[in-house]
């Protein structure tokens, strides 16, 4: 078995809907002293924002997400600056209601067009 085959056996590709319609986008959060960070708060105010910690697979069954990072979808060719806008402004709020301000928090965003994952948790 070559290299490719032994890195994609075991994978699932991602559903991302028609990208005709919607475009995705991924938001890493990192951060420089992990154990001051409410991570449960964080995660609520990021899912009512729209910023899911789900992916789906082809088959439509959901799967956790790696620890602070999400997906989200928005309309098709909505610019990647406009999320990271929403992101670091959600960012900047959590940071200051948690006084957390010698935690750097980093930010990521990327827009995804295709998508594979391989050993994620099942969600609920």
């Amino acid at each position: 078995m070559n290299l490719y085959a032994k890195l994609v056996t075991n994978t699932t590709t991602m559903d991302l809907g028609d990208p005709d319609i919607v475009s995705n986008y991924m938001v890493r959060l990192s951060f420089s002293s992990s154990d001051a960070v409410d991570y449960e708060a964080l995660h609520e105010i990021m899912e009512k924002k729209g910023f899911s910690r789900t992916v789906l697979n082809k088959n439509a069954e959901k799967f956790k997400n790696l620890e602070a990072t999400y997906l989200i979808a928005r309309p098709k060719d909505y610019p990647v600056d406009g999320v990271f806008a929403e992101a670091a402004q959600i960012v900047s709020a959590f940071k200051r209601d948690h006084k957390l301000g010698g935690v750097q928090i980093r930010l990521m965003v990327l827009r995804v067009v295709e998508g594979m994952f391989k050993d994620l948790e099942l969600a609920n």
